[in-house]
């Protein structure tokens, strides 16, 4: 998933945002804050998945203090995607 997430913010959205246009898929206006939504996505994925749950699983005996930082940051990946989701309209198409 890590290397698929990779490929999709370093290459694979350019093609995506092209078949989209070819496509017609939604008008233009619309088109640049659909992928910038993706990506910004695929980047809050990586980090929760990546970062912040390994961060937690590496340490069984991790502090409440750290914990809740983690939790915070999640949170706050999570607060992203959904800005995104929104901003991005990626429900209405």
């Amino acid at each position: 998933m890590k290397n698929e997430l990779e490929e999709f913010q370093n290459s694979k959205y350019l093609e995506l945002e092209e078949i989209l246009k070819s496509k017609s898929a939604m008008p233009n206006e619309n088109l640049e804050s659909f992928m910038y939504a993706l990506l910004h996505i695929s980047s809050s994925i990586s980090k929760i998945y990546f970062e912040i749950i390994p961060s937690i699983l590496v340490d069984k005996n991790i502090k409440d203090e750290v914990l809740n930082e983690l939790l915070v940051k999640l949170r706050n990946e999570f607060r992203h995607i959904q800005y995104h989701i929104e901003d991005g309209k990626l429900s209405k198409y």
